[in-house]
């Protein structure tokens, strides 16, 4: 991903729904899914949910915030990114002004019913969230 040469194209590289409340989570939650499960395992996740360790403790897990803000410091975001939401994200999305999102696939038929298949099956696509070792979960994007 070339976030840069997407922009300098008058394309946004990447939109969210903040202003809506839940889409914010998905960027989080494909992030620990690509580097922070693999590292913490089964076990780990235990140990988090009995408080025997501490997020505090998981270097991945302040990397995934600082890549956050890497990419809306960069401007790899929309403007106004506090009062973007899902439906704009859609929209913005089907007519071409975005080009990705950190999303789940309940996204997909409602791009269909707005854009129709052709567009949901031309122009949508997955890939995981790029990792140090070039291996991830594929999440909606």
């Amino acid at each position: 991903m070339n976030g840069p040469k997407i922009k300098g194209a008058g394309v946004t590289p990447f939109y969210e729904g903040v202003k809506d409340g839940w889409p914010a989570q998905i960027f989080y939650l494909t992030v620990w899914v690509t580097n922070v499960d693999p590292v913490v395992k089964e076990e780990g996740i235990k140990k988090l949910e009995t408080n025997e360790l501490k997020l505090a403790n998981i270097p991945e897990v302040k990397d995934l915030f600082e890549k956050h803000k890497e990419l809306k410091d960069l401007g790899l975001y929309q403007e106004d990114v506090l009062a973007g939401t899902y439906d704009d994200m859609q929209n913005k999305l089907g007519e071409g002004k975005v080009a990705m999102s950190f999303m789940i696939d309940g996204l997909i038929p409602q791009l269909e019913k707005k854009f129709g298949k052709p567009f949901v099956t031309d122009h949508i696509g997955f890939f995981p969230f790029p990792s140090a070792t070039d291996v991830g979960t594929a999440m909606l994007c």
